[in-house]
């Protein structure tokens, strides 16, 4: 459940997203502050076990589009 964020996999996300580097780090920002992210240090974070799923896809999609309405809205 570890995600490393170095630059090369940071610009392979955006050359597929089509976005900036500052714009996904600015992602990362707002899901380490929302507590979804936990930082480990330099580009290394653990998704937090909270938002981690395993058991039935159903119950999985109705806990993540909860935590993406309700938690991660922005403010």
């Amino acid at each position: 459940n570890r995600v490393c964020f170095v630059l090369p996999v940071l610009t392979e996300i955006v050359n597929e997203m089509k976005s900036s580097v500052a714009s996904l780090r600015n992602s990362i920002v707002r899901l380490k502050k929302a507590g979804i992210l936990i930082s480990e240090g330099s580009g290394s974070y653990l998704v937090n076990p909270k938002y981690y799923w395993s058991g039935q896809m159903s119950e999985r999609n109705k806990a993540l589009k909860y935590v993406l309405e309700v938690e991660c809205k922005v403010k």
